[in-house]
Order: C-alpha cells, then sequence, then structure tokens
C-alpha cells in the first residue's frame, strides 16, 4: 500500500462455533471483495495526474480519511464512476483537453454549472445531481487539508459547485406492495423450491432489512433466534451501521402462555433449510448476486398474478404499513433503524388508509371545539366523531 493510503475494510464477525465450511461461507463474499479491491489497486491504468489538478484532486480525495469515513464503502464505487465523469469531462482548451487536466483554482461557478447541465441537459439528471453533490463534498472537504490549491475571493474560500442552478426533477414515488401480496408471492416461491426468496420478502417486509443486506448474507442463523436472544431476531442495517433486535414473542398477561407476534412470518421461515451461517442461500449452498436473485424472483413472479414484486417493494410496503398503523415517527424510526427524521417521512406514502385516518381526526377535533364553543361536553363530541351517513 502506498503511505497514507488507509485499508478500505474493517473487522466483521462470522459468527461463533462454526465449523470450517460454515466459516468458509461466511468468510466468501468478504473475500470476494478484498480481491475485487487488490485488482483494482493493481491494474495498468493511465499515467497518475499532475498535483494540483481537478484530476488529481479528486483521486486523492477518495484516499483521505475525509472521504473514507463518510462514504459508506459500498457507495464508493458509485463516487468513483461520477467523479471520473467530472475528470474525464472534454474542454475546449489544447493545453488542458479535459477537467481533469485543469488547475483546481480554475474551476469556477461557470465551469461547474457548465459540467452539471452536460448531464442535465442529456436527461441523466440523477447523475447531474450527483456531480454537484459529489464534488461540492469534495471541495468541501480537500480544501482544509490543501487550501493552497483552492479559489478565493477577498480572502474567502469559493466553492464553485456550490452556486450550480440544479433543476427540478419530480422524484417518482417507489412502489409499495401490501402483506397480502407479500405472502402469497412467499407461498409461490415455496411452492417453486425457492423457500429463500420467500424469506427474503418477508425478511424485508416484516423487520424492514435493506435487500442488498439481506441478498449479500447479512442476516445469518445465529441472528434469528439464536443463543444469545432466542425469543428475537436480530436485523443489521449496513447502511446505518445499526442493528435492531425485533421481539418474536410477548406473554399473554392474563394465562402466562408466549404470544408469537409475527407466527405468519415464522410459518414461512420453517421452510427454509439451513444451508449455511447466511439464511439466503442457493439450493448448491451458493450465494447470491443481487442481479441473479432479481431474476429468479421475476421468474417465480411470472407463474402468479401478481403484476410488480421487488424485494425493495416488500420494504417499502412495510415501512407503509407502519405509517398506516398510526406508529409515533419515533416507534417507527426504533423499528426501521433510521438515523433521521427526514429519511423515514420519505417512506410515508399517502395512501388511503393514511387520508381516511387524517380526515376522521380532523373532523374529530372539529366536532370537538365546536363541542367546546357551544358548553357541550367533550364527550358528547368524541362520541359523535362519525361520518354522517350518505343519504341515498
Amino acid at each position: 500500500m502506498d503511505a497514507g493510503e488507509t485499508f478500505p475494510f474493517s473487522a466483521v464477525k462470522l459468527g461463533e462455533d462454526l465449523s470450517q465450511k460454515q466459516l468458509d461461507d461466511a468468510a466468501a463474499p468478504h473475500n470476494d471483495m478484498l480481491s475485487a479491491w487488490r485488482k483494482d489497486r493493481h491494474e495498468a491504468g493511465p499515467a497518475a495526474p499532475v498535483y494540483g489538478t481537478v484530476g488529481w484532486l479528486l483521486r486523492q480525495y477518495q484516499k483521505e480519511n475525509v472521504f473514507l469515513e463518510s462514504v459508506a464503502p459500498r457507495s464508493r464505487g458509485d463516487y468513483r464512476n461520477v467523479l471520473e465523469k467530472v475528470a474525464s469531462h472534454p474542454t475546449k482548451s489544447e493545453k488542458h483537453p479535459t477537467v481533469g487536466d485543469l488547475p483546481v483554482s480554475s474551476m469556477t461557478a461557470r465551469a461547474a454549472q457548465k459540467i452539471y447541465s452536460h448531464h442535465a441537459d442529456r436527461g441523466t439528471l440523477r447523475t447531474a445531481e450527483k456531480v454537484q453533490e459529489f464534488c461540492t463534498g469534495a471541495w468541501k472537504r480537500m480544501q482544509p487539508l490543501y487550501p493552497q490549491l483552492f479559489l478565493y475571493q477577498s480572502g474567502h474560500f469559493i466553492n464553485p459547485w456550490a452556486a450550480v442552478a440544479r433543476k427540478k426533477r419530480r422524484k417518482a414515488t417507489k412502489p409499495a406492495v401490501d402483506r397480502a401480496t407479500v405472502y402469497a408471492f412467499a407461498r409461490a416461491a415455496i411452492e417453486a423450491g425457492r423457500p429463500e426468496c420467500a424469506a427474503a420478502a418477508v425478511i424485508c417486509f416484516e423487520w424492514l432489512q435493506r435487500p442488498e443486506n439481506v441478498v449479500e448474507g447479512h442476516i445469518t442463523w445465529n441472528d434469528y433466534r439464536g443463543p444469545g436472544n432466542p425469543h428475537a431476531i436480530r436485523i443489521y442495517h449496513h447502511k446505518t451501521d445499526q442493528s435492531v433486535e425485533h421481539p418474536l414473542e410477548d406473554t399473554d398477561p392474563d394465562t402466562g402462555e408466549p404470544i408469537l407476534l409475527y407466527s405468519e412470518a415464522e410459518e414461512i421461515l420453517s421452510h427454509l433449510p439451513r444451508r449455511g451461517v447466511s439464511m439466503i442461500l442457493g439450493p448448491q449452498n451458493q450465494s447470491y448476486t443481487a442481479s441473479r436473485f432479481w431474476r429468479i424472483i421475476q421468474d417465480v413472479r411470472k407463474k402468479t398474478d401478481i403484476p410488480y414484486f421487488t424485494l425493495d417493494a416488500c420494504r417499502h410496503g412495510g415501512m407503509t404499513e407502519l405509517e398506516e398503523a398510526e406508529l409515533t415517527e419515533g416507534q417507527g424510526r426504533a423499528l426501521s433503524a433510521h438515523r433521521t427524521s427526514r429519511h423515514y417521512s420519505g417512506y410515508a406514502k399517502l395512501t388511503a388508509k393514511r387520508i381516511l385516518s387524517a380526515t376522521l381526526k380532523r373532523r374529530a377535533h372539529l366536532i370537538a371545539d365546536n363541542g367546546e364553543q357551544n358548553g357541550d361536553k367533550v364527550l358528547t363530541a368524541q362520541r359523535s366523531a362519525v361520518l354522517t351517513p350518505v343519504k341515498k
């Protein structure tokens, strides 16, 4: 490794009291990532960019702790691709044929706007947004480390990317599937001999684990009623580095008998054979790529009357159910492990059930308010808080 280069992986616990085969299976995806990283570092490529140029800045940025500590490993490939688009963007200068050849101090707000607009005008608005967001972060985080390279005005640092005028993009609402659809698919997957697909769908819907974490093996048999907590399932969210232990049982206060909280989900999981450390493995004990698993899910779906189905839609459906259940934001975030209100609220779909509930509460408030003004008891107002029957 180069001096000052940070190793991009951290230690991961594979399990406890595992056999050698189980250890090998658990370590396989991590070894694959390590091999890919080594290959990427040693592949022959173009000459290194000159110090002080935009190309050098963007490449150096990806080696610095300010990048490695703030950007998750799974997102770094996306950063590399987008920043390479910026560095390779052509210019009209013979001396500096690409943006990567330009001195960092020559990057102005007008130049940044042109690069953004190049992608936005081609219809790739999300790429244009990433260009602006990633470069804004790169300039902001690298300026304290290399202040002599940047553009200043009246002694103040100028971040050219912060001034980019962005086009408004209407974000499509991600589709969500409901509980009935999830379990219809799960039963169809079991009949088709794909219990791992059934289990993945239920895990994403009930316990809100991100699809990539499910497929990549971040849910293991030790997590499900494991020795550490035999009455819970542990869900790890790689994106936020949060773990949530969802209780699977409660106790009846009258009889003292256990109550299964996810009986339907556990019935689906009972069909899942124990093929290795990870719960989601194929018939030959193999792990899946995201694209391969998606194709298998679509093969199962086509044998049903379900028009649309993805693991992402399962998770969004689970999040929507939290909102329809009228959980507080704190309760919802306790289950989903979202760190911020902004990210959590983005999953709240405007379903008919939520709109009706809000309408009834608003009507009850109005009736209660009118009742107080007229001197009536609040209890009378609450009893009257029903929809007025429709006259036919």
